[in-house]
């Protein structure tokens, strides 16, 4: 029972089994950080596969649990209830709870969230963007001295979802009991040690050790606690009948310690949050795989506090692109010491990604309508200097601009961020390529309506795909190929390029409305997509002839020819390749921007969000 690992069943396969590990790692992290000799030590969360393993820089002594005072760790969320009316009036009054309990008023720190809102919205535009560094804007430093003191509590977003998913009693009730045990907490701590000494977690004997502990110290905290929606987003009324023959009142019950671990876990790894211009919920909660709780509470702490409400598929991707971001950025700049950089610098060497559960509001209550699991970016082989992380920002930083252009409630442009996201859960270029493909298109519409629009360029796509391989086959070889690039750069220049001159007053050549996605439809036939090549190459080439004609040689705007030695080495790719991977490639980096071209009209966004739209 006194060891250096201890385990935590993945027994449901949804966030509730992340939020219980993570409320494991908390708790031993509160008992060995009051030991003097384990107050500089780590403690790791590691995925076991079929549990996670909280690992201790050493193991556990008994000394440690007999002597460990109470302590708390999630507030009473206290708020007013109604009392029977009198006279036609209801009285509010409030429950009566011990001095020494830790508590919180909910409608307190409700009204403090809306007054800090309200008071940012004072501040440019520029500086309420999520990402806004307060070095960056001296209104934001200004700001965050006058209201230090006055922001909102880091986990009212719970608190809130706590509320509106009607789970106050629920979770009130098991901090009570919690606060009950403390005339008994070192025999309650050994009950979790037995508990969790085992991947199989010995739940049985645990709530037999339970109802004996409770009725020896006339405790009365019931043993199975109910499964709430909040933490269990499976475990719906009614939803786990043995037969589904009917929707009843009444849902799951588990042993209310491994309910109480989930309560914990939530405010280090769990962000609830309501989905923009909607009363939909979403709860993100991060998917360990082999992390310190030192760096995660430095990670989860900002992205927190940055990580905005959005809609629905753009908030997931986001959640994910962002998480990442803040990872590496930390790094760099010196923040995450106990990183060790000969295990990884991959955010996702240490956390898989996030776990998502949507719940939609029906009115008087949220059903569960979906649950997945939003990977990390994990784009580049090697991630081990200061060099290498900031290609990855620069990357997230473009991939973000791009994902932010983006507005859900268009057809068109929720079937791309659907996408993205997608690519973003499998990791599959194919599915990056099913974007880039359908980007091409909406694309250009936009720089035809001389609207802000925000490309991929050229050497970011090429930093991603270094070291991708299509059915074992690399990429890099297609990207180095003198006659790939050349034909990618016509039709860069045969599209996106030409419109941005014409926007310029500057057209010069025709513009190729379309290409993208006649390359598209050409590629699943090798003989198809060359024909295709060819005639474009053709009437590129003639158009340059055309132009240096009227020009005698020396035209505004000059493009070099498409050379016969190019075309071989296209066709050769896509024998080698197969057409459908070279025609992906070509509309990928034909529909880049090349900073050497000089041909975009790019401006900042102007829809990222500003605000936190979660007020109960």
């Amino acid at each position: 029972m006194y060891q250096k690992i201890y385990y935590m069943d993945k027994s449901t396969q949804t966030l509730a089994d992340e939020l219980a590990g993570y409320g494991l790692a908390t708790l031993f992290s509160h008992i060995v950080k009051k030991i003097p000799a384990m107050q500089e030590s780590d403690i790791f969360l590691r995925d076991e596969g079929n549990c996670y393993a909280v690992v201790l820089s050493q193991p556990l002594q008994a000394n440690w649990i007999e002597q460990q005072k109470f302590f708390s760790l999630v507030p009473y969320i206290q708020k007013a209830e109604k009392e029977a009316k009198e006279d036609g009036k209801a009285k509010a009054k409030k429950v009566a709870l011990p001095d020494e309990l830790k508590k919180v008023e909910y409608e307190v720190e409700r009204l403090k969230k809306e007054k800090w809102f309200e008071a940012r919205k004072q501040l440019p535009k520029a500086a309420l963007r999520p990402t806004a560094r307060r070095d960056q804007y001296p209104e934001l430093e200004a700001f965050y001295q006058q209201y230090e003191h006055e922001q909102p509590h880091p986990d009212l977003d719970i608190w809130a979802t706590v509320n509106q998913m009607s789970a106050i009693t629920t979770y009130n009730g098991m901090v009570l009991a919690w606060y009950e045990t403390r005339i008994c907490f070192p025999e309650l701590l050994k009950i979790i040690l037995q508990l969790t000494a085992t991947p199989s977690n010995d739940v049985i004997g645990a709530t037999q050790a339970w109802q004996k502990l409770a009725k020896q110290y006339k405790l009365t905290a019931k043993t199975m606690q109910t499964a709430t929606q909040v933490y269990n987003p499976a475990t719906g009324k009614g939803a786990n009948r043995p037969k589904a023959d009917a929707l009843t009142i009444g849902g799951q019950d588990n042993f209310w310690l491994i309910e109480w671990l989930k309560v914990i876990g939530m405010t280090k790894a769990g962000l609830p949050r309501i989905v923009s211009k909607a009363k939909d919920r979403k709860t993100y909660v991060l998917i360990p795989k082999n992390i310190n709780l030192g760096t995660n509470k430095k990670v989860f702490n900002t992205f927190r506090h940055q990580f905005w409400a959005n809609s629905a598929v753009k908030m997931d991707i986001m959640a994910s692109l962002h998480y990442t971001h803040i990872f590496l950025e930390q790094w760099r700049d010196g923040q995450l010491d106990e990183i060790d950089i000969e295990f990884g610098l991959q955010p996702g060497d240490y956390v898989q990604g996030l776990a998502v559960a949507f719940y939609k509001d029906m009115g008087s209550a949220f059903a569960l309508m979906n649950q997945s699991v939003i990977n990390l970016p994990n784009w580049l082989k090697e991630v081990n200097s200061k060099d290498e992380v900031n290609l990855f920002l620069a990357m997230l930083d473009e991939h973000e601009k791009v994902i932010q252009g983006l507005k859900e409630e268009r057809g068109q442009e929720y079937e791309l961020l659907r996408t993205y996201r997608d690519f973003l859960s499998s990791g599959d270029l194919q599915d990056f390529f099913e974007f880039t493909g359908s980007y091409s298109s909406y694309l250009t519409n936009k720089i035809e309506k001389q609207e802000y629009v925000s490309q991929f360029s050229v050497s970011n796509l090429e930093a991603l795909m270094k070291d991708k391989k299509i059915q074992d086959m690399p990429l890099s070889p297609i990207l180095a190929t003198g006659g790939f690039k050349n034909v990618a750069r016509a039709i860069r220049q045969s599209t996106v390029n030409a419109q941005w001159a014409k926007i310029h007053n500057e057209r010069l050549y025709d513009i190729r409305y379309g290409l993208g996605n006649e390359l598209k439809r050409k590629a699943n036939y090798s003989a198809e997509l060359v024909q295709t090549l060819s005639d474009f190459m053709h009437s590129y080439n003639q158009e340059n002839v055309q132009m240096a004609e009227r020009y005698k040689g020396d035209p505004p705007r000059h493009r070099a020819q498409i050379t016969t030695h190019d075309i071989a080495e296209v066709v050769a790719l896509i024998d080698n390749y197969g057409a459908k991977t070279v025609a992906n490639l070509l509309v990928a980096f034909g529909y880049a921007k090349d900073s050497k071209e000089n041909s975009s009209n790019e401006t900042e966004p102007t829809n990222e969000p500003t605000g936190d739209n979660n007020d109960d």
